[in-house]
């Protein structure tokens, strides 16, 4: 079960966050938002630091998962929506610790693909 491994601070994929949006087309702010959140940590994967700012962009649309303990790390980038990225930085890892240990290419595409068919069946239908 998915949750027997999801590290504590993350949650399920919200459907709600996956369904139908109208093409974003907005223009881009004026001015950057240049406010940076930063998170850092030391464990497995040594001293790691994940820094975030949302640029000129109307919302941010990336995401990241930063796991010291299972040494699992990952950056997704939004591409005019946060809708995948963020459910990839909930989901891809817990797909990538069923795999080989230690990953093998085989299991990384494996893990990907099977992340993407659980995110395909998310969406509502028609999408």
């Amino acid at each position: 079960q998915a949750s027997a491994i999801r590290p504590s601070g993350v949650r399920p994929p919200h459907p709600a966050r996956l369904g139908p949006k109208a093409p974003q087309r907005a223009m881009p702010l004026a001015a950057p938002v240049t406010a940076v959140a930063v998170e850092s940590s030391a464990g497995a994967l040594g001293r790691a630091a994940v820094a975030s700012m949302q640029g000129v962009r109307n919302n941010f649309e990336d995401a990241h998962f930063l796991d010291q303990a299972s040494g699992f790390c990952g950056v997704f980038d939004g591409h005019l929506g946060d809708e995948a990225a963020a459910f990839c930085a909930e989901r891809l890892h817990l797909h990538v610790a069923r795999g080989a240990d230690p990953p093998t290419k085989e299991s990384l595409v494996e893990a990907f693909l099977a992340c993407d068919k659980e995110l395909k069946g998310a969406l509502p239908e028609g999408c």
